[in-house]
């Protein structure tokens, strides 16, 4: 009797035919997996056929669970690696020879000699092209020998805190040392800017930063959250570094430079013009 009442039901699922009139596979499915919905609970509660049934049931949908498709599985998993709206992405890079195919603090020594021609800036002589050529010598193998010292000192070093704060000191060092030399004195700022924009970047580093800012100006636009792009550099001069990457004049106010940067004075001419900034220290 309980059979007969399953292939009835079975065939009213089935268009009115009866279940042996359906094809096989479809048929063993109804009558032992996808039952269906009018069938009386007591069909699934008790007997042989409804255990059979149960198991087989679970075992489809486990097959079912494990052939998900992969592009849908790679959908949710997108979805989930989403940032949530109301978390900012910052971006830091290095400028000299990672945005740089090599280091630039040689660059505006040559910006500087090439505008060495006895500038006098308050009262005060630049030196010759030779003399600033014998003394970066000096300064470049000096800071070769601190290097290192610092780095065979501190290679025990294991917390990066206080690495970080020797490093400071050494850089802090340096540069005080360099300062004393005077090297720049006497450079113009359109010099300078002239050869930072013949510094040879690394391929595809320029637009990079570019597609960044875009995108982070596109989100501040949209008074969404964008990424963050920032330059971190122990250069010598932020406007150098802006000069070199050269970013669009629509973007340049979504690039933070961190670094040192020179002091300049307006020397006025004898024509009454604006006159030219010249490097003081």
């Amino acid at each position: 009797a309980e059979g007969a009442r399953w292939d009835a039901m079975a065939a009213r699922a089935w268009g009115g035919r009866p279940c042996a009139a359906a094809p096989p596979r479809q048929r063993q499915r109804l009558r032992y997996g996808h039952r269906p919905r009018d069938r009386p609970p007591s069909l699934s509660s008790r007997g042989t056929r409804g255990r059979e049934g149960r198991r087989t049931h679970a075992r489809e949908q486990a097959r079912t669970r494990t052939r998900d498709p992969p592009a849908i599985r790679r959908r949710s998993s997108s979805r989930r690696s989403m940032a949530a709206p109301g978390r900012p992405v910052v971006v830091g890079f290095d400028f000299d020879s990672t945005v740089t195919e090599g280091d630039t603090c040689a660059v505006l020594v040559d910006a500087a000699v090439a505008d060495f021609r006895r500038v006098s800036i308050r009262g005060a002589v630049a030196p010759s092209p030779t003399e600033v050529e014998s003394e970066w010598e000096l300064l470049v193998e000096g800071y070769g020998a601190e290097r290192e010292r610092f780095a065979a000192g501190t290679a025990g070093i294991g917390d990066i805190a206080t690495y970080n704060e020797a490093l400071r000191e050494f850089e802090q060092a340096m540069n005080r040392k360099f300062e004393r030399s005077r090297l720049l004195k006497g450079l113009t700022l359109k010099t300078m800017e002239e050869c930072a924009r013949k510094v040879q970047l690394q391929a595809g580093s320029r637009a990079l930063l570019t597609d960044l800012l875009a995108a982070n100006k596109a989100a501040r636009a949209g008074q969404r959250h964008g990424t963050h792009v920032h330059v971190v550099s122990c250069s010598w001069s932020g406007r150098f570094i802006r000069a070199a990457l050269d970013t669009p004049a629509s973007l340049k106010e979504e690039l933070a430079v961190h670094s040192n940067e020179l002091a300049w004075v307006t020397q006025k001419s004898h024509k009454g013009d604006e006159g030219r900034e010249l490097c003081i220290d």
